[in-house]
């Protein structure tokens, strides 16, 4: 006969009981799962003490390097005469510069383009351009001008107010006249500064110069026969536009810039460096670009005097310091005037690596502080490292170091910067500027000993001692997150043997009710058997 495991001959839920057995014995399981959640966010916490100690060595880093005490801060008192600056080996004090002359550039101002494929006269029907529609104001009354009109349309337009005026294809200029002195006014478009009319109190006004100026983008022909400055200019090919040339002149080591002056129609060179230079060019090209012929205007150079000495020169407006006579300085003529420049211990530069020590300092303790706290009248209030015994001197070994002396200057002790610590807890205050000041300026290789000596300084001590807590296989860290990995494995085989037992003792449960169940069914069979015969 099939037996069903469930109570049916026995009457009794054999099903719930097998399952409150196993559930008795899986009890350790959950246990040890709950001790396993509290070893992974205990490596978390040290993981974390591990990464605060490292960004704290790091900043002991800037500390180590004695430039950061030598650093001198140069302060220009007319910023608009002249900015300055300083290296290391700049010694303190005052030093007074007079620039009596701004150095220029050297410029060379070509011919009117006339002859380029890309320039000419502009027929009358052609639109002026693009960009200068707007309003302007011809003898007070208001004329507004479009996108779209033509040269004769516009010359229509500005014929208002008893001025006649026109276009001449010939001369590619505007032309005005009236019976009394014309004025003209710009409003919202700039019309009257590119075509050239400009009010001259007369009855009579004319464009400057022919609006018929060179189109940038337009293929020029050249030959690529171009020397500026003793350099030719060979990349030059007969398919560049102006605008090709003027890139290609600016990049080569003619050493000028080259543009185009839209106004004037003309092509200007000018020297990328200060100072008096010349300025040559040659070439067929340059005949066609109009620059066989033009102006030069010779630069100048940047003079100054140091503490009402004699007169200098330098072609540059940066003046370094064999320029100045003062070693490690440099200043940045912006105008002629007096400026006072005074050198001194870049304090802003040692107060933030302090600071930043300091910062760091206190956020480690602070994490220290909570993931050790140990509440005696709620546990669920502990953290997360509570009773860890390889943190408990954590705490005093690094406010142990703070208190040592460091030297035997003046300056030896972290307090003598005013880095102090509060009474209430393990961190520290910030640094007090006037001290730091007085001992950088006074007393600078007694900070240099303190920080910086590679065996004693304070910067080596206590990267010492974060080591031992958080560098190398050895350290307290790296010690107890081996001991946690460890046992995290451990509990993993431990649950998995447990489950194999339960699994094992719950087949055997099953067996052994089986059984009975079976016994129970026979019993009832021969017990109704009997009933029967009795009857």
């Amino acid at each position: 006969m099939s037996v069903t495991l469930g109570g049916f001959f026995s009457g009794m839920d054999t099903t719930s009981i097998i399952n409150q057995l196993v559930a008795i014995q899986k009890i350790p399981i959950t246990t040890l799962r709950k001790e396993s959640v509290t070893l992974t966010s205990q490596n978390d916490a040290y993981g974390f003490l591990s990464s605060s100690m490292s960004s704290l060595k790091d900043k002991l880093t800037s500390l180590k390097d004695p430039e950061l005490f030598r650093a001198v801060a140069a302060s220009s008192s007319n910023t608009t005469v002249g900015t300055a600056s300083a290296d290391t080996t700049a010694v303190k004090g005052i030093v007074k510069i007079q620039v009596t002359a701004m150095s220029s550039q050297s410029s060379y101002l070509g011919s009117k383009l006339t002859s380029l494929p890309a320039n000419g006269a502009v027929a009358a029907s052609s639109v002026f351009s693009s960009g200068f529609a707007g309003t302007v104001n011809v003898n007070g009354t208001q004329v507004t001008i479009a996108d779209s009109d033509t040269l004769d349309q516009i010359a229509s337009k500005l014929s208002v107010a008893g001025v006649t005026a026109a276009y001449n294809s010939g001369t590619g200029k505007f032309e005005m006249a009236a019976a009394s002195p014309i004025i003209l006014a710009t409003g919202s478009s700039n019309f009257f500064q590119q075509s050239q009319l400009f009010n001259n109190g007369t009855s009579s006004v004319t464009s400057s110069t022919a609006i018929g100026r060179t189109d940038t983008s337009t293929v020029l022909g050249l030959s690529g026969d171009l020397t500026i400055n003793g350099v030719n200019i060979s990349s030059i090919t007969a398919t560049d536009s102006l605008k090709d040339v003027l890139d290609k002149i600016t990049g080569s080591e003619a050493g000028v810039i080259a543009t185009y002056d839209n106004f004037t129609d003309q092509i200007r060179l000018t020297s990328k460096s200060r100072g008096s230079l010349d300025i040559s060019v040659s070439g067929a090209d340059a005949a066609a670009l109009q620059l066989s012929t033009g102006s030069l205007s010779v630069g100048s150079d940047t003079r100054f005097k140091v503490n009402d000495g004699m007169e200098r020169i330098s072609t540059d407006t940066t003046l370094d310091g064999d320029e100045l006579g003062v070693s490690g300085l440099t200043f940045t003529a912006l105008s002629e005037g007096v400026s006072t420049v005074s050198l001194g211990a870049d304090t802003s530069k040692v107060k933030s690596a302090l600071n930043s020590f300091v910062e760091q300092y206190n956020s480690l303790q602070n994490m220290v502080r909570d993931y050790t706290k140990v509440d005696p009248n709620n546990s669920f209030n502990n953290g997360v490292l509570a009773n860890e015994s390889s943190l408990t001197f954590l705490p005093s070994d690094l406010r142990s170091l703070l208190s040592m002396t460091y030297g035997d200057g003046t300056y030896r002790m972290l307090e003598d910067l005013g880095i102090k610590g509060n009474s209430s807890d393990n961190t520290l205050t910030t640094v007090n500027d006037a001290d730091l000041e007085k001992a950088l300026n006074s007393n600078q290789d007694d900070l240099i000993e303190m920080f910086t000596d590679a065996t004693n300084g304070f910067s080596a001590k206590m990267s010492v001692r974060l080591d031992a807590y958080a560098t190398g296989t050895t350290s307290v860290v790296s010690t107890r997150q081996t001991y946690i990995k460890d046992r995290q494995t451990d509990i993993e085989e431990e649950i998995a043997r447990i489950e194999a037992q339960v699994e094992a003792e719950r087949q055997y449960l099953i067996a052994q009710f089986s059984a009975m169940e079976s016994a129970s069914g026979s019993n009832n069979q021969i017990s109704s058997m009997l009933s029967g015969l009795s009857a």
